[in-house]
């Protein structure tokens, strides 16, 4: 750049010429000090990642012969739980995503997550399955008949005071 500079003030360089080369070396200039900005964010986050590793393999080594779980170590491990709303609100036994996040490594997923189920299992999703069918058919011919809707008009029997009651046996 200084050369150029040089070059330029002596008068060996047209300023048109000169014009454009200053303007590569600054937009090359400024595509390098972006790329050190990437990378030296990228080493830093090497480093923070490599580090939590370290404190995580610490605490884990900490606790490597115990014979029941405490709170402690409870609240050592895990950072948070996050609980997501069920994917269908009205089904009392729809899915519902629990995550898991622990300290210094993130959120932990388990492995074998997506394991093939047994045959006890899929007889069980089938029955399940089956008898919500069957309750879905039987509130759909319900509310067909206008069954839900006899139950809101039919005012409800009044109750009779304690007090209004004849006394017969006084009497």
């Amino acid at each position: 750049m200084n050369k150029i500079y040089e070059d330029n003030a002596l008068g060996r360089l047209p300023k048109k010429r000169f014009d454009s080369l200053t303007q590569t070396y600054g937009e090359e200039q400024g595509t390098l000090e972006q790329e050190i900005d990437e990378i030296q964010s990228a080493v830093e986050k090497y480093e923070d990642d490599n580090g939590r590793a370290e404190r995580f393999i610490q605490l884990v080594e900490r606790y490597t012969d115990f014979e029941e779980i405490t709170p402690v170590m409870i609240r050592e491990f895990i950072e948070k739980i996050v609980v997501h709303a069920k994917e269908n609100q009205y089904v009392q036994s729809s899915p519902q995503r629990v995550e898991i996040h622990l300290n210094f490594i993130g959120e932990f997923e388990l492995l074998d997550a997506k394991h093939e189920p047994t045959p006890e299992e899929l007889a069980e999703q089938e029955r399940i399955e089956k008898e919500r069918e069957y309750n879905r058919r039987r509130y759909q011919k319900r509310k067909a008949s206008g069954y839900y809707d006899k139950a809101k008009k039919e005012p409800q029997k009044a109750k009779q005071n304690i007090a209004d009651l004849p006394m017969a046996a006084n009497q």
